[in-house]
């Protein structure tokens, strides 16, 4: 797109007086079929800040506040000004319009500025999915350079109404993944189990047979089924394949859950714990293997043994192949951050998380033992939420489900130690 710099335009008012524009370049304009744009380019506004743009397109209009656009530091526009002003010329938005509406081709961008000055200049828009539009919206920010604190600046940009616009992007592109998944289950008749492991598949079958290998022929296994959901649609023949094959070798009862595209970890476990024909879901890593043999009738122990509030959601420790302690269970710290102003400092939380005992030796019997979610948290920790997640954070979790998994419901219940490895790692009850 052309390079604009001290050109004349019209103000709103419709006068004819030429007003100075300031310099400005629009990088890129790419629509997809969902009705959703992507604008990125740079504005010299650091006395007359940007308020608004207009894209209208054969049968489409979309606008964009400039509350809801990302700023960020530009090198290479910096460059261009001897002066080395301390302003944030380069834009990203992102805005929504009619589903379908959307086309490729010539457009006309409005651009607004707050004191009311307004031209019009002609634009080309290119064509994306939605995915590798947002994809490409996600690669903008992480690339992105803020004068101060990444972190903090990061935030406060998201917050500022980007963040939103992702976050319904992604929505509706994970909502039309997961909206008819193939389901085919490789199994006995059998209607009920104790347990369901569900495993999300991404980017590697070979996971799928060897978790088969090591958690078959262990006591209490006949009471478990699996369930792989699978995030990568190049896997799909391949996993029915392995599932059909390991079935015949092992006999664990399985289902595997195909999905059309990446739809991410939460919503892939969403899908397959609807399926499921137990009241308890345990979220498994495809690098999870058990240590010990007996594992299942341990758990299924637990499940008999304690009282249902204790068993709705639990998590257990993991082991490094060398049998260290990867870590038994996690909790959140927060850090306070600081972005240096002209006026001073912004300050902002930022949530991170902990893990008790990671490499610590496995007979570290005080890094395992049961921590329910009122426990304080480790000398040092500043403040803690009041939650515990197992091993894997959302991975490794097990609870008597109501047909969804929720982040939510990890406040306030009760991590129960079982034995647990990963990759390399482990899983004993």
């Amino acid at each position: 797109m052309e390079h604009h710099r001290n050109a004349s335009a019209e103000p709103d008012t419709g006068s004819q007086v030429e007003l100075l524009v300031p310099d400005h370049h629009f990088e890129a304009l790419i629509v997809s079929p969902g009705g959703d744009i992507l604008i990125v380019g740079w504005i010299d506004d650091a006395t007359n800040p940007l308020r608004m743009i207009h894209v209208r397109g054969r049968g489409w209009r979309i606008s964009v506040p400039g509350d809801q656009m990302l700023r960020v530091r530009r090198h290479d526009v910096e460059a261009e000004f001897p002066s080395g002003r301390h302003h944030p010329f380069g834009f990203s938005a992102l805005g929504s319009g009619p589903a379908g509406a959307m086309s490729a081709g010539a457009c006309e961008i409005d651009i607004k500025l707050s004191n009311g000055l307004g031209w019009t200049r002609a634009g080309t828009a290119s064509a994306a999915s939605d995915e590798a539009l947002r994809d490409t919206a996600l690669s903008y920010l992480a690339g992105a350079a803020f004068f101060g604190n990444k972190q903090v600046e990061t935030m406060v940009q998201l917050d500022g109404g980007a963040g939103n616009a992702m976050i319904k992007l992604n929505m509706r592109i994970v909502a039309r993944t997961v909206r008819n998944p193939y389901v085919e289950r490789i199994a006995s008749p059998r209607s009920r189990y104790r347990g369901t492991m569900v495993v999300c598949i991404y980017g590697k079958a070979e996971f799928l047979m060897l978790q088969n290998a090591l958690f078959a022929g262990g006591k209490g296994m006949d009471d478990y089924e699996m369930i792989f959901v699978c995030n990568s649609p190049e896997l799909a023949e391949t996993l029915l394949r392995e599932a059909r094959l390991a079935h015949r070798l092992y006999g664990i009862d399985q289902s595997v859950v195909l999905l059309s595209g990446n739809a991410g970890f939460g919503a892939a476990n969403n899908v397959a714990a609807a399926i499921a024909r137990s009241g308890q879901v345990i979220a498994v890593n495809p690098d999870v293997f058990p240590r010990d043999s007996d594992w299942a009738a341990k758990h299924t122990a637990i499940l008999d043994s304690r009282p249902a509030a204790e068993t709705a959601l639990f998590g257990v420790p993991l082991y490094y192949e060398d049998g260290s302690l990867m870590h038994g269970g996690m909790y959140y710290e927060f850090d306070r951050c600081v972005s240096p102003r002209e006026q001073g400092f912004l300050a902002r939380d930022v949530i991170r998380v902990e893990h008790f005992g990671k490499g610590a030796p496995s007979a570290a019997q005080d890094m395992t033992r049961p921590r329910p979610g009122h426990d304080p948290p480790p000398p040092g920790a500043r403040r803690h939420r009041r939650v515990y997640l197992g091993p894997c954070g959302l991975v490794c979790l097990a609870r008597r489900f109501r047909r969804e998994l929720h982040l939510r419901l990890l406040r306030g219940r009760r991590h129960v130690p079982e034995k647990c490895c990963h990759r390399r790692r482990t899983l004993d009850a």
